[in-house]
């Protein structure tokens, strides 16, 4: 700290002693200025955070979407299938029939 001070006074700035009553409203103001401070870096994180979670919940619905998609097909395929299977042994039950 000593350095600082040092540095302070050789570039030509001010000290200022804030353990003395007469720099006390000072004080108070900068610590008020910075409070306020704080206060819209908090709201500005907020805001970015819930703009993440907007995003986040839109990519969740799209992915949703897109998975209940991919089932549909599937359950298509799937019956279609067994649609084939069911016709195939359809043909070989008559074939069996015919033979016999």
């Amino acid at each position: 700290m000593g350095d600082k001070m040092a540095s302070a006074e050789q570039s030509g700035e001010t000290l200022r002693d804030f353990s003395s009553p007469s720099t006390w409203g000072d004080v108070e103001q900068v610590r008020l200025s910075l409070e306020a401070k704080i206060d819209t870096s908090i709201a500005d994180v907020k805001a970015q955070v819930a703009e993440v979670e907007a995003r986040v919940d839109v990519r969740a619905a799209e992915l949703q979407t897109q998975i209940a998609e991919v089932e549909l097909r599937l359950t298509r395929m799937f019956l279609g299938a067994v649609a084939a299977g069911v016709a195939a042994l359809g043909i070989l039950m008559g074939i069996l029939q015919a033979v016999d």
